[in-house]
């Protein structure tokens, strides 16, 4: 079978969703991605749904991606939500979510555009209450474009532990990520995507993909 990769490449161009297949090597998996768009473009998840028979949980902000993410991802819960911190007490949050799979351009951050968008507000905690009681999970995807951090204090890691977490990382919140992943005792395994100016002369230069293990499995 020729198995389709879904996501974007490392910077040797070698699939990071198969990269990722040889590490885990299990079928019938669950996961979580934040940022799924269509469910297909740049998807980190997609090929273990289809090829290694994992599902979970989808969420995606941005309505029309969101559509099309319950056709392509049938068999997942595809949910359109913004995933915030657990001291957002607000019930939405404003943002600008279209023609990416953007769920960190809110509340003004990083917009130039005037196209805002309410969009209902979950944490990841409210997530797992919900969709996923006594579900062990082996990875959360998060790419939300600069609002990771947000993200991950949405989510009880003494109550709540992904097997693995892949996070997209900007510069600017690496040490930040990092700390606060270490002293919940996590582990880096590697900057996943590697992207550098000698691989990557289109690389913007700001962020790469890095995987994080839990240490107490």
């Amino acid at each position: 079978m020729n198995e389709q990769s879904y996501s974007l490449n490392d910077n040797k161009q070698e699939p990071i969703d198969k990269k990722l297949d040889k590490i885990f090597g299990k079928s019938n998996g669950v996961y979580i991605e934040l940022g799924a768009n269509n469910g297909l473009l740049q998807s980190n998840t997609a090929f273990f749904d289809f090829y290694r028979n994992w599902s979970g949980i989808l969420i995606e902000p941005d309505i029309n991606a969101y559509n099309l993410c319950k056709i392509n991802r049938p068999k997942n819960i595809v949910l359109n939500y913004c995933c915030v911190s657990n001291d957002y007490v607000n019930e939405t949050i404003k943002g600008d979510f279209t023609n990416s799979n953007l769920m960190a351009s809110v509340n003004g951050e990083r917009l130039n555009s005037q196209d805002l968008v309410e969009v209902e507000s979950i944490t990841l905690d409210k997530v797992f209450e919900t969709y996923l009681q006594n579900k062990k999970v082996d990875l959360i995807s998060i790419d939300t474009e600069g609002y990771e951090y947000n993200v991950l204090l949405g989510l009880n890691l003494n109550k709540n532990r992904p097997k693995y977490f892949l996070i997209e990382i900007y510069d600017k919140d690496y040490e930040k990520i990092l700390n606060y992943l270490i002293n919940n005792n996590y582990c880096l395994h590697s900057n996943f995507s590697n992207y550098n100016k000698n691989d990557n002369i289109h690389w913007d230069g700001t962020h790469n993909d890095f995987l994080f293990y839990d240490n107490l499995t």
